[in-house]
């Protein structure tokens, strides 16, 4: 029994390896940013994080870039005539005192033309370049879903995105074990 115990707390340990990694927290002058996860798949993918204004004076998220992919697009989704649509956005703004959160369904980063094969728990360079702030490199936690990176740009983009809001939809509904 004490061995079947020892392996369980040591599977959980190695499975939620990757996650710790999300856990963290960077500092970047006035700012934090928070929980940086990378959702990867057949060639493309989203990230997101949360980032805490700690300063007096506003900030802004103008650009982000990673080796991994060819393209990284801030974008938002919008209400327009009752059907939800992704749009570029050309900045982000982070008021003072305030935490903006980039998360499916709302604002976040597109990844588009992954051209890595990273596996999930696989860390990648992401930097971010803020107005004020500067440029800041995290480390990001790749969570592959499905595990289809041998077709770079197999989907075009609405494809990705709406595969990618019906993962979201399932592991919501307690459908998808990660």
């Amino acid at each position: 029994m004490r061995k079947i115990r020892l392996f369980m707390m040591l599977t959980l340990i190695v499975a939620g390896a990757p996650l710790l990694a999300a856990a963290e927290d960077f500092p970047a002058g006035d700012l934090v940013i928070s929980q940086p996860i990378a959702r990867l798949i057949s060639g493309n993918g989203t990230v997101h994080f949360t980032i805490t204004n700690h300063g007096q004076r506003p900030d802004r998220l103008i650009s982000a870039s990673t080796p991994i992919a060819e393209q990284s697009v801030l974008h938002t989704h919008r209400l327009d005539e009752g059907v939800m649509k992704m749009r570029a956005v050309d900045a982000i703004e982070i008021a003072p005192g305030a935490t903006v959160e980039l998360k499916s369904g709302g604002l976040h980063l597109m990844l588009i033309g992954v051209t890595s094969t990273a596996l999930s728990g696989d860390n990648f360079p992401l930097t971010l370049t803020f107005e004020r702030t500067g440029t800041v490199t995290l480390p990001m936690a790749a969570q592959v879903i499905g595990g289809h990176h041998d077709h770079p740009g197999q989907m075009d983009h609405m494809e990705h995105m709406e595969h990618m809001e019906h993962m979201d939809r399932m592991e919501k509904d307690g459908q998808m074990n990660h």
